[in-house]
């Protein structure tokens, strides 16, 4: 007994074939796509690793043991990051005021700062602006850490 298969059987099957195929190449250029996005993220950070590498070589190495309570720049005394103290010199103080008086023009305040320039020269006020700057740097020294009883 002979069957008739229906003609359009056989091009049912070739879109699911070429929808299958499509989907494949679809996934793969994805795929692909995926995988050149991680290569330049790598990439990039291979770039960042190697410049930051170069900016710490050119940094010369630092040698000995490092004392955060030691600074070399004078005036400032560091104790820690909260305690850092600013000691003023009055060699500052007297030019500070040189320049306000040159700034401020009516005759009050040129009388003031000439009052506060001849304080600043007495020998007495220097002793105690030595002494102030002593006990500024000795009361904002840490103390030093006690045992727990």
């Amino acid at each position: 007994m002979a069957v008739d298969c229906p003609g359009d059987l056989g091009t049912r099957m070739m879109p699911i074939r070429r929808s299958a195929q499509l989907e494949r190449i679809r996934q793969q250029q994805e795929d692909m796509r995926r995988r050149r996005e991680e290569e330049g993220k790598k990439q990039e950070l291979d770039l960042n690793s190697s410049m930051r590498l170069k900016k710490l070589a050119q940094i010369p190495p630092k040698t000995g043991i490092d004392n955060p309570m030691f600074d070399t720049e004078e005036g400032i005394v560091l104790e820690s990051p909260h305690y850092a103290v600013k000691i003023l010199e009055i060699e500052d103080l007297f030019s500070s005021l040189k320049h306000i008086q040159h700034t401020l023009v009516d005759s009050q305040s040129q009388e003031d700062i000439s009052l506060l320039l001849q304080l600043v020269q007495n020998k007495d006020f220097q002793n105690a602006f030595k002494i102030h700057n002593a006990i500024t740097v000795h009361m904002n020294k840490a103390s030093p850490p006690f045992p727990l009883i």
